[in-house]
């Protein structure tokens, strides 16, 4: 069973392919609160929570693993917009295997190609010295 976390989830444009993929469980989050009411008006009954918080405060994503049993991470807007220090926060409180799929504009299977190129070449490469490893799908370009 897939229990995703749709990270930046905005007005929830994500959750339907989410959903028809094959996940079962969705909580979004967002720092913007008119995102929260937008995928709540847009999208009524698609997520089992919607947050409104930063993914980078200390133990909001922690706590949300483990109530919903998260095992994967979805950020279908553009990773960029979240600073790598508070994404590194939300992920390391996801369990080893934990799927990670997402959108950017920097290719994210290039250790060169920018912050989170970096980040999750380090992650993957130095094994434990991130809580999790990932398979990791990209976007270059818009």
């Amino acid at each position: 069973m897939r229990c995703a976390l749709d990270l930046a989830a905005g007005n929830g444009l994500s959750a339907d392919p989410l959903l028809a993929g094959g996940v079962s469980v969705l909580v979004g989050i967002d720092l913007i609160p008119e995102a929260h009411d937008a995928a709540l008006r847009d999208r009524p009954g698609a997520y089992t929570e919607y947050v409104v918080g930063d993914v980078g405060e200390p133990g909001l994503v922690a706590g949300l693993v483990e109530e919903h049993g998260l095992n994967a991470l979805a950020c279908a807007g553009e990773l960029s917009h979240v600073p790598v220090e508070a994404f590194d926060a939300g992920w390391s409180a996801f369990a080893p295997g934990t799927w990670l799929e997402a959108t950017s504009a920097e290719d994210l299977g290039d250790a060169a190609g920018g912050p989170y190129g970096r980040y999750l070449a380090g992650a993957v490469r130095d094994g434990g010295s991130k809580s999790c490893t990932a398979s990791a799908s990209y976007t270059a370009g818009r």
